[in-house]
């Protein structure tokens, strides 16, 4: 009988993009998707046509039922090779650094961590 076996190393994104709007005016959202692009996922440059189009079905998952339109801003593999290391990390990672910066986080609706975003840093 053939048997299946899944990948244990998932293939990510990390994403960042803004709602264009008063309600979320000087928000940035900070998330991560799925990419499944096999062994060409390592050569992906930030910002490349995969990853803006697995990054965009996950935002469009996200706000489609809120009729919102969004601005994806950056992507970037969430793994890479440093020597012979596997370097992995994850959109809680982002937001660390970004706590631990002094960067405050901006709640839609009273510390409902569903619907928060980081206040806007850069010009961008």
């Amino acid at each position: 009988m053939a048997q299946i076996f899944n990948q244990a190393f998932e293939q990510k994104l990390i994403y960042v993009y803004r709602i264009n709007d008063t309600a979320h005016e000087g928000i940035l959202k900070i998330g991560e998707a799925s990419c499944n692009a096999g062994l060409a996922y390592f050569a992906f440059e930030p910002n490349c046509k995969e990853l803006n189009a697995a990054a965009k079905d996950r935002i469009r998952h996200q706000t489609q039922t809120a009729g919102v339109t969004f601005e994806l801003l950056y992507t970037e593999a969430t793994a890479y090779m440093k020597g012979k290391n596997l370097i992995v990390f994850q959109d809680h990672d982002i937001h660390d650094i970004l706590v631990r910066s002094g960067i405050k986080r901006k709640y839609l609706i009273q510390n409902i961590k569903q619907m928060n975003g980081f206040t806007q840093i850069l010009k961008l």
